[in-house]
């Protein structure tokens, strides 16, 4: 495939903006349970709307290192 070709298959970028709506929230293997930032973790991902969270709740939880978090984008076209 070009480059021509693959630059025409993908969005423009003012077409389709990403946000961050939801962080799922889990401890790292071994570790029952965790709390941070007003919250409590397990093996099961707890899933957190970022909307809900200060920038230093939302801070204090992703730099955790006994936490593992994934976040959830959802996408919409402008």
């Amino acid at each position: 495939m070009t480059a021509d070709a693959e630059q025409a298959q993908q969005p423009e970028a003012a077409e389709l903006e990403v946000r961050f709506v939801y962080m799922d929230v889990r401890t790292r293997p071994g570790a029952d349970r965790f709390c941070r930032a007003g919250y409590c973790f397990g093996p099961d991902p707890l899933r957190l709307r970022v909307a809900d969270l200060s920038d230093a709740d939302m801070t204090n939880i992703a730099d955790e290192p006994m936490l593992v978090v994934e976040f959830v984008a959802e996408e919409d076209k402008a």
